[in-house]
This record gives structure tokens, sequence and C-alpha cells, in this order.
């Protein structure tokens, strides 16, 4: 099964975003939707909270303090998994450099993939979250519309060449229209204008 996710943060650093909405599309291996499911949670330190990010989803800290608690999405994803198994997670990101001062290391992961790591990490038992969603199963449709050809590759701006419907920063609308997105680049290639230039 193909999971097409989004998520709404607290900030855009996964070790200490919380996931403010988790959207996931499941689709069969010929990308037709068998379930859509979205799930809100309250964020869990105010320090963490970044009004540039409330600025683009719009969500404030009051309003996300009223879901339930972070540590659910550990529970919410294994019940997903348990009913559809993830074999690719599809996502609309670019992968993200962080370093994590408390282990010292520095990871690389598509943002929306390492908040749900984190989560699990935080929450739950990471090595759950691998044998769900093991790092290779990660798919971006920022690279594959790379590897497309375009160079504007911002989620509104591909959705708008396709003529894909979107309410931008919603997160079921943005999983779905990353499944409409991927169905159009991906293995495909396209002849782009020359001042499609601004990347991603």
């Amino acid at each position: 099964m193909k999971w097409f996710v989004d998520l709404e943060f607290t900030n855009l650093d996964p070790v200490y975003a919380d996931a403010l909405v988790m959207a996931i599309v499941i689709t069969d291996d010929e990308c037709s939707i068998v379930e859509s499911v979205e799930h809100r949670y309250a964020a869990t330190m105010l320090k963490h909270w970044s009004e540039d990010a409330e600025a683009v989803h719009g969500i404030s800290y009051m309003r996300a303090s009223f879901e339930k608690p972070q540590e659910l999405i550990c529970e919410d994803i294994k019940d997903l998994a348990n009913k559809y198994p993830c074999d690719e997670f599809i996502c609309h990101a670019l992968t993200h450099s962080f370093f994590d001062f408390k282990n010292k290391t520095r990871s690389y992961a598509y943002i929306d993939y390492a908040v749900i790591e984190n989560a699990f990490k935080k929450h739950g038992n990471v090595y759950e979250w691998y044998k769900i969603c093991s790092p290779d199963k990660r798919i971006s449709t920022v690279k594959l519309a790379k590897e497309a050809g375009h160079t504007k590759r911002r989620l509104d701006v591909l959705c708008e060449y396709y003529g894909v419907k979107l309410d931008h920063h919603n997160a079921m609308s943005d999983a779905l229209a990353c499944r409409e997105i991927y169905l159009k680049v991906s293995g495909n290639k396209i002849s782009v204008n020359t001042n499609q230039c601004e990347l991603f």
C-alpha cells in the first residue's frame, strides 16, 4: 500500500517539531484511494511554537491545545499499519539536515517522515516505526518532479501547472494533491518552460 502523507507542524525543526495535523491517504498499488485519515494533536511546548509556521497553516497554539496528546501519534500510526501495511511513504518535501543535540548526531530526512520518527523516539519505540516504514520506503514528489524536469517544485506551483485543486497547507488537501502530483510526475518527463526557474 502507498501512504501519501502531509503534516502541519509547530516549527520546521524535526527534532523539536510537534505534528499538529497528520493526514494520510492510503492507496493500493494502482493509486486508487482505499482510505483517508486525518488526526489532530496538541502541541507539547509553547517555547517550540513558531509564529511563522502558524502564519502558514493558520492553527493557533490555543486551538491546538484542545486536541489529543502527541503520544497518540504512535498509536494512530500503528493502528493504520495494522490495516494497511506501508510499502511506500510518499510526501512532498525536501531532505532536511538537522542536528540532535541530545544524541549529538546529524540526520537527513524528509521532514514529514522525520517528525513521525521523532514522535516514536519521544513517545514510543523508534524501531516499531522502522518496522512499519523503513527509510528505504521514503519517496519525495519534490525529487520526482525534479527528475521529470520541473524547476519550480513547490506543491502549489505544480498543482497549478497540472490543474490539481489545492487548499494549500490544509493537510488533507496537500496529501490528496501529493497523490495527484505523484501520478503526474512518476516516471514522466516534461518540456519545462525556461522561465520556470524558482526552486521549491
